[in-house]
């Protein structure tokens, strides 16, 4: 039963881990995906501008 409960616990650990580890480079992604949009928009609109 002790080795059970342990298993159990050491499988959500790495779940939780998988998870956070998953949601973190979804946003580091997205992140820079975000910055690359904005340093274009930027670029063009200095196009337009000079």
């Amino acid at each position: 039963m002790k080795q059970a409960k342990i298993l159990v616990t050491v499988g959500m650990v790495t779940v939780a881990f998988a998870a956070a580890f998953i949601i973190g480079g979804i946003q580091l992604i997205a992140g820079a995906a975000i910055c690359l949009l904005a340093g274009a928009g930027l670029a063009e609109m200095w196009k337009l501008k000079g």
